[in-house]
C-alpha cells in the first residue's frame, strides 16, 4: 500500500488546521443550511512512534439569539490541549485549572501512537487499517483520493459511525477529515452531527521539530496538577 508506504517515511509532522463542527440540535440546517456551530482553529503534531500533541488556539460558537431568532457569533477560550511524551499523556482542563497527569501503560510505550482512535491522521499500517475498518474509495481526481472509512471494532464504532479522508495524491497525507458522530447517518454525506478538519500545509521531518517537541508542559501558576488514576482491571 502506497499509503503505508508514505506515512513510514514520515519521522515528525506538524500541521495546522480548521475545524468545523456541526450539530443539527443547536443550528437546525432547514433554518441555517449548512452552518456548523463551533468553529475553531489549531496545531496538531507528532513524531514517531509514540509522542504527540493536540491544541486549539481559537474558538468561536454561532448560536441563535433567543430574542431576536437571528444568528450570532461569539469568541469562547478554547480549551482542548494534549501532550503525550512517550510516558506520560498531560491534560490542559482549563475550565477546572488543572494539568491532568495519565501514565501511559509499560507495556504500551515505544509503541506507535497510529494505535489511537484516529490512525490515519498520523500514519498509516495497512494490515492495522484492513483489521480495525473497511475502506473503499468513493472519489478520484488528479490530486486527491476521497476514502470512506467505517470502523470494525466496537469501541471505534462507539466515538465515530464513519470518517471520510480526502488524501493528496502525492503526499498521501490528510488533506481533509470528516468525522462523524455514532448516531450520524452511515449512507448521507454531509448529513447529521459530525466534525470536518480542514488540514493546513503540513511540516514533515523537521529537524527542529524532532529535538524541541513533545517536553513535559509546564503547570500553569494558578493551576493544580492532578495525577490520575487508571480504574482496575476487571477480573
Amino acid at each position: 500500500m502506497l499509503w503505508e508506504t508514505k506515512s513510514g517515511e514520515i519521522k515528525t509532522y506538524k500541521c495546522s488546521f480548521h475545524r468545523y463542527e456541526y450539530d443539527p440540535a443547536f443550528l437546525d440546517p432547514k433554518y441555517f443550511g449548512e452552518t456548523p456551530s463551533n468553529v475553531s482553529t489549531g496545531e496538531v503534531s507528532y513524531r514517531r512512534p509514540d509522542k504527540g500533541c493536540f491544541q486549539i488556539t481559537e474558538s468561536e460558537v454561532q448560536y441563535v439569539n433567543p430574542k431576536t431568532k437571528e444568528l450570532e457569533k461569539k469568541s469562547v477560550e478554547p480549551y482542548e490541549h494534549w501532550v503525550c511524551t512517550g510516558k506520560e499523556v498531560y491534560e490542559y482542563d482549563a475550565p477546572n485549572k488543572q494539568l491532568k497527569v495519565y501514565d501511559v501503560p509499560p507495556e504500551m510505550r515505544g509503541k506507535a501512537i497510529v494505535d489511537g482512535p484516529l490512525p490515519f491522521l498520523f500514519g498509516a499500517e495497512a494490515e492495522k487499517l484492513r483489521r480495525r475498518y473497511f475502506i473503499r474509495i468513493f472519489h478520484e481526481t488528479d490530486e486527491e483520493i476521497w476514502l470512506d472509512v467505517y470502523p470494525r471494532r466496537q469501541e471505534d464504532a462507539a466515538s465515530y459511525s464513519r470518517v471520510e479522508i480526502v488524501l493528496d495524491r502525492e503526499k498521501f497525507l490528510p488533506k481533509a477529515l470528516q468525522v462523524y458522530a455514532p448516531n450520524a447517518p452511515t449512507v448521507q454525506r454531509n448529513v447529521g452531527q459530525r466534525t470536518v478538519y480542514i488540514m493546513g500545509d503540513a511540516t514533515v521531518n523537521s529537524v527542529f521539530d524532532q529535538v524541541m517537541m513533545f517536553q513535559k508542559p509546564i503547570k500553569p501558576l494558578t493551576w493544580k496538577l492532578v495525577r490520575e488514576t487508571p480504574p482496575p482491571a476487571e477480573r
